[in-house]
Formats: C-alpha cells, structure tokens, sequence
C-alpha cells in the first residue's frame, strides 16, 4: 500500500463482529477489502462488555494508555495527548452513528487545524464499532497490518481518541446492541 494516499483497509477478522478501520495519510480515500493475516486469524478471543454500563471517555482513556502500552512495548515513546486530536476524534467517532459500516473522511483538515509539520507521516486513524473491551480492540488493531502500522508508526507524536455509544450501528437487519464507535486520531510533530 502506497504511503503517498490514504487507505481504507476493512479487516475481515476471521468469526468475529469486530468492525474495525484503518486509515494513513491525507489525500484520496481508496477501500480495499483484505483476508485475514495469519497474526488476524490467531488473534486473542474478543471479550465482549456492556456498552450501557461502559463510560465512553473512561474507555477512550483505556484505549489511550494500552496503545501507549503496546508502543513502550515496542521500544517507541508514548504519544503525548492532544486536545486538538481529541476534538477530531470525537467528532470522527460521532459522525458514524447511525451508519451501515465504518468509513474515514480525509485527514486534511484535521492536518490544518492540528498544525501538523509538513513531510513524514502526518496523520492516521484507527476506526473500532463494535462491544468489546479496550483490551480486545487494541489487540485486533495490533493482529492487523494497517492498524499496528498506524499504532506503532514512530513517526507519530500526539493521539487523541473519542468514543461515542450507538444504538443503530451496521446493517439495518443485523440484530445487535449497542456499540462504542471510537476514532483514534494519530499526530506527527507540530508545525515549528
């Protein structure tokens, strides 16, 4: 996948309900439907919870500090908070509610508003819809390719995560509850 445009890439997590998205760069959106990686298709079961009782900051902060986990894991710097980011990512998690499947909108103004450098990596997103805990969303994001290259790029500085609870998400025959849509916004460096 070119890193000069952004990409969509739907992972079709073998026999789970986990929507999730991936998204790096700014420019054109392009989908791209991927069979799952064998890292995909050996994933950690997904541990469901209750989406009524679940507080969606408390479990945006969750997916935060396990990304910051993963990433010190990795030998890379946490990624710092950003306010900016954050505002994006709420917005970005409440523009799904309601929709059929998960989908990016470009990163561009995001890029402006954050006051993300110009070259290197810009800006990225991670897409989760589904009513599992931060723990088994963080694992299927580190199981897929697009998603762990976003999560672990060490180009990336500053996050902020928005999650937001829908009753109406996915295919208007599909008979589930409620899910946490949530947008994880990646930064580089600010501008100087």
């Amino acid at each position: 996948m070119a890193r000069s445009r952004a990409v969509v890439v739907l992972s079709a997590l073998a026999l789970t309900d986990l929507a999730l998205v991936g998204c790096y760069g700014e420019e054109s959106l392009e989908e791209v439907t991927t069979a799952p990686t064998a890292d995909e298709a050996t994933a950690p079961p997904l541990e469901p919870i209750d989406v009524a009782a679940t507080d969606s900051g408390d479990f945006a902060a969750e997916l935060t500090d396990l990304t910051n986990e993963a990433r010190e894991n990795e030998g890379l710097e946490p990624l710092e908070l950003d306010a900016c980011a954050t505002r994006y990512a709420l917005e970005r998690a409440e523009a799904q509610r309601g929709a059929e499947r998960l989908t990016h909108a470009p990163m561009t103004e995001v890029n402006q508003d954050c006051e993300v450098a110009v070259g290197g990596a810009a800006s990225g997103e991670n897409l989760s819809g589904d009513a599992y805990t931060a723990h088994s969303i963080v694992q299927a994001w580190l199981a897929s390719a697009s998603h762990r290259a976003n999560l672990l790029n060490p180009e990336f500085t500053r996050i902020g995560v928005g999650c937001v609870t829908d009753e109406a998400f996915g295919p208007a025959d599909s008979d589930h509850g409620p899910v946490l849509l949530c947008s994880q916004v990646y930064l580089g460096p600010p501008a100087p």
